[in-house]
C-alpha cells in the first residue's frame, strides 16, 4: 500500500472483522508505534525507526543489530520525566 501511495512512511490501521477480514482505516504520517515495544521489548522498534530515517533509503532492510537507545532506556532518563511531566 505504502508503495502504491508514494510514501516511504506511515502507521497503518486496520480493523479486523469477526470474519477475520482486514478493513483499512487510514494512513498516519506521525502515528504512535513506541506501545509495540513496550509490549514487546524483544522488537527495538525506536532502534529500528531512528535506523530507517537515518539511512534515507525506500529499500532499507534492518539488519538485526540494534544501534540505538531502546525505548525503555529512554524511558528511565530524567530529560524524558522532565518532559512527561510538563506534558500531564
Amino acid at each position: 500500500m505504502a508503495r502504491e501511495l508514494s510514501i516511504i512512511f506511515g502507521c497503518f490501521d486496520f480493523i479486523v472483522s469477526e470474519n477475520g477480514e482486514l478493513y483499512f482505516l487510514e494512513v498516519n504520517h506521525m502515528g504512535n508505534f513506541l506501545w509495540i515495544e513496550e509490549l514487546l521489548p524483544e522488537i527495538p522498534i525506536l532502534s529500528i525507526f531512528c535506523e530507517f530515517i537515518l539511512s534515507s533509503d525506500k529499500s532499507f532492510s534492518w539488519d538485526g543489530k540494534s544501534k540505538f537507545a531502546s525505548f525503555k532506556t529512554i524511558q528511565n532518563t530524567d530529560s524524558y520525566r522532565n518532559e512527561l511531566a510538563l506534558m500531564l
